[in-house]
């Protein structure tokens, strides 16, 4: 379990050459008489203290305004350049990792969020990391296993201050950043000082692919559209960055990933609160487990993590329907009475005729009418793929 936060080791390392090699591109312009392409604040000239500020953060608070990207259409919508907020809350605020297990990675992942809005969410942290069993892949390829949640004060140009809440979601490919090394930043500097800009030009772009290996995606919801279900501000948001990066909205967007990611994002949040103390579905906190001895500049060395686990047993047939075993062909759907249903939060008995009551009840995803299925057989009809805005029939 010693890789659950080497994740952030690693987005840190490429977070930190990120900002350097951007640093050296403004060098080369200011260089050759021209203007820099990048504003020359923030990140870019305190990159190399915020691994210290953030190590020493509970005894004193970190600036973080010297740490975030500054506004351009570069940084913009950009997974890495933002990495500085998350990581310096989660390493304030709590250094928790919940590692979800694999039943109910899926029980939530089928659990309708209708209804429950971002302030119906509380947060077991101010900020945390989840790690997933099962990753969640992406049109792309892209494999997610790993959520930080971030909730902060954000600031509007006005000077009014809103709640906003962080998701960063981080795939398999972060694991695989091979960092700069001291002599690489040498040899960067040395041709530099040797006015060989073409050549450093050539390094540098090199390098900056290599940042791109830790790849994610992020989303951040504030304002009204915390008070909107969670599941309709999801669309709404990716829309908006759409929007941003393609300069027009698709026809139909599709955020299968994300739609997936957040419902078990909040679907933990949900089901936290419905354990009782002392419940074996929720392991007590533990140091992360260690090869060899604590490492002083590592961010993870106070991290501990609690595994869990869900308190339903899922039958061979949910197994299957869920995705947990069993081939494509034995999860097909067929046009039989019997069919699975997604599970749903409800307000607690006795309170259905308000609607400001939380929904805190759990009702777990079942198959419907199982009786009318002979044996060997499964369940089918119109199935809704789990995630996915779109429908097989």
């Amino acid at each position: 379990m010693a890789y659950l936060v080497e994740r952030m080791e690693k987005c840190l390392r490429a977070w930190e050459d990120f900002w350097f090699l951007v640093k050296v591109v403004n060098d080369i312009a200011m260089a050759k008489r021209q203007p820099p392409p990048y504003p020359s604040q923030g990140p870019m000239l305190h990159a190399a203290s915020f691994r210290k500020k953030i190590l020493r953060g509970r005894q004193e608070p970190i600036q973080l305004e010297y740490f975030l990207a500054p506004e351009h259409p570069h940084f913009n919508n950009r997974c890495l350049p933002g990495l500085a907020l998350p990581l310096s809350q989660w390493c304030s605020n709590s250094r928790r990792v919940y590692h979800i297990k694999e039943d109910l990675q899926a029980i939530l992942g089928a659990t309708s969020l209708e209804g429950i809005t971002w302030n119906d969410v509380v947060l077991p942290f101010l900020s945390y990391a989840l790690k997933l069993d099962q990753p969640v892949t992406d049109a792309d390829g892209d494999s997610f296993d790993f959520v930080m949640v971030t909730s902060f004060t954000m600031i509007r140009g006005d000077g009014s201050h809103d709640r906003a809440i962080d998701l960063r979601f981080l795939t398999r490919k972060c694991d695989q950043y091979e960092p700069m090394s001291e002599a690489n930043k040498s040899n960067i500097h040395r041709r530099m000082h040797q006015g060989q800009y073409d050549h450093v030009r050539d390094l540098v772009s090199q390098f900056l692919k290599k940042t791109d290996s830790c790849v994610g995606s992020f989303v951040q919801f504030s304002g009204e559209y915390l008070t909107l279900e969670v599941m309709s501000t999801a669309q709404q948001v990716y829309g908006l960055c759409r929007e941003d990066m393609l300069g027009k909205l698709s026809e139909e967007i599709a955020v299968p990933c994300w739609e997936t990611l957040i419902r078990i994002v909040v679907g933990m949040c949900l089901y936290l609160k419905t354990l009782p103390s002392q419940s074996p579905h929720r392991s007590e906190w533990r140091p992360v487990p260690r090869s060899g001895l604590p490492d002083p500049r590592a961010i993870s060395n106070e991290a501990q993590v609690c595994t869990i686990s869900s308190c339903y047993a899922l039958t061979t047939e949910e197994r299957v329907v869920l995705g947990l075993q069993g081939t494509r062909a034995e999860r097909a759907a067929y046009e039989l009475s019997c069919h699975f249903r997604q599970g749903h939060w409800r307000r607690a008995p006795g309170s259905g005729n308000d609607p400001n009551a939380p929904k805190t009840v759990h009702v777990r995803p079942c198959l419907v009418r199982k009786d009318r299925l002979r044996d060997g057989e499964l369940p089918g009809g119109s199935g809704a793929i789990v995630g996915s805005t779109t429908t097989a029939t």
